[in-house]
């Protein structure tokens, strides 16, 4: 049983919710980040959810586009991510969720990624923009790997949220977009 199912279930037996904190890998330098998910975990952190920076993270707030904005002024990506979470895995046991926009993870490749993700000890992957029909290269892979048991992404209508729960394979998070139209008070 993954760290993250036997988490929900402590934490559904105990009747009590969770402490799922964000960090965005790298800022403001990984050695940091390293610190602060330690920390975290001592805590009381049930889950840590650990940002990959991306340059136009549109789906995140002021504080995340800014986090991001100077994580990538000093060079961070997916491996140094990885990199930290690995580095820890010595030190904490909490579930580790990388939570990231497609690009990067793309770039780094589904083949060298899932063995990289596995080895740095990262329980789930949260693609933030990664709707389901664009997510059979990662889902589809070995179910030892934490990109398959966790699919996220945008979802527009019904029909997506639909193809999301059949493409997952466990956990599945989804954000709704809103169409919003500029009108005038009347």
């Amino acid at each position: 049983m993954s760290r993250i199912r036997e988490k929900f279930g402590e934490l559904k037996r105990s009747g009590r919710g969770g402490f799922i904190p964000f960090i965005t890998a790298g800022d403001p330098d990984l050695a940091t980040t390293e610190r602060l998910l330690i920390e975290l975990a001592k805590a009381g952190a049930d889950i840590i959810e650990l940002g990959v920076p991306f340059s136009d993270p549109v789906a995140d707030g002021e504080v995340i586009q800014r986090a991001s904005e100077r994580a990538l002024r000093n060079g961070v990506t997916v491996h140094d991510a990885l990199t930290c979470a690995r580095n820890v895995r010595q030190h904490i046991d909490v579930p580790i969720v990388l939570f990231s926009y497609f690009n990067p993870l793309l770039q780094f490749g589904p083949e060298p990624f899932a063995p990289a993700a596995r080895q740095a000890g990262i329980d789930a992957v949260l693609v933030t923009d990664l709707i389901p029909e664009e997510a059979e290269s990662w889902t589809q892979m070995p179910a030892s790997t934490p990109t398959r048991s966790n699919l996220s992404g945008r979802a527009n209508h019904f029909g997506q949220t639909a193809r999301a729960n059949r493409a997952a394979s466990a956990r599945i998070y989804l954000r709704g977009f809103a169409r919003w139209r500029n009108r005038r008070a009347r």
